[in-house]
């Protein structure tokens, strides 16, 4: 809302943390929550049980679920300025659609993996929709 992220406990509605998304703008965002396992890489997130995966307009952070803080930040490469789309892909990675790319990334570190073009439209049709077999079937019944 308004470039901020906030964290509330469910339960009682005080707020846990804030997060003003510094270098993000004011635009909507896109938000996907990833379980982290516990054994995970390296030990910055060991203790940590999610990372948010935020996302708008080419850009993409991980913020920390605990503490609210920005783990890393990547500005895809490419990828204007068009809002992204998340989907999870494995435990460790998340496909981010944005522009006319499809971007593999890391969860850990935001580094990208690899991307790809996905449509060669030359005028203003660049927004990239993503679905699993297994999230369609949850919508289905939703």
């Amino acid at each position: 809302m308004n470039g901020c992220l906030i964290a509330l406990n469910l339960i009682k509605g005080t707020e846990i943390w804030r997060n003003s998304l510094s270098g993000m703008g004011y635009n909507e965002i896109s938000l996907l929550v990833v379980n982290i396992n516990s054994e995970g890489e390296g030990t910055s997130h060991e203790a940590q049980s999610s990372i948010f995966i935020v996302a708008s307009h080419g850009k993409v952070y991980g913020i920390n679920s605990e503490s609210g803080d920005i783990i890393w930040k990547n500005k895809l490469k490419n990828g204007g300025y068009e809002l992204p789309s998340l989907m999870i892909d494995s435990t460790d990675k998340v496909l981010v659609g944005c522009g006319k790319l499809v971007y593999k990334i890391n969860i850990y570190d935001g580094k990208t993996i690899w991307q790809k073009k996905v449509s060669t439209c030359l005028l203003s049709c660049s927004h990239v929709t993503m679905a699993t077999h297994q999230s369609s079937l949850q919508n289905a019944f939703t």
